[in-house]
């Protein structure tokens, strides 16, 4: 998102247009971490572009560790640790851990509508 960001901040300053900016993380799993994930990977981010986007959000993730997944073993390691580290969970299932807020999602989808 760094090197995006850097690439195109001339562009977006030059230009008259509105932009949004979103991102999933895992940091975003909960409401509380909304606000630390907008804070720490959007608006810190773009300020030293010197951007400010017209819209923002940060969405929670969805991880797929079941055996269907694209996901390679160290993919899923990683997601497993994470899942202990910040959820709690001792074990992490072969399943899905879907830390998505659709009423967030559908709300930011109609807000940016409206903006453009």
């Amino acid at each position: 998102m760094k090197k995006l960001v850097k690439r195109n901040s001339n562009e977006l300053k030059r230009r008259n247009f509105k932009f949004g900016f979103i991102i999933s993380c895992g940091t975003a799993s909960n409401k509380e971490g909304v606000k630390t994930a907008v804070e720490k990977y959007i608006l810190s981010k773009l300020e030293e572009q010197g951007l400010k986007p017209d819209i923002f959000d940060a969405f929670g993730p969805c991880y797929d560790l079941t055996e269907s997944s694209n996901l390679g073993r160290m993919n899923k390691a990683i997601l497993k640790a994470a899942l202990k580290e910040q959820e709690g969970i001792e074990n992490p299932e072969e399943k899905i851990y879907d830390y998505r807020d659709w009423d967030q999602i559908q709300k930011f989808a109609s807000d940016f509508a409206s903006l453009l």
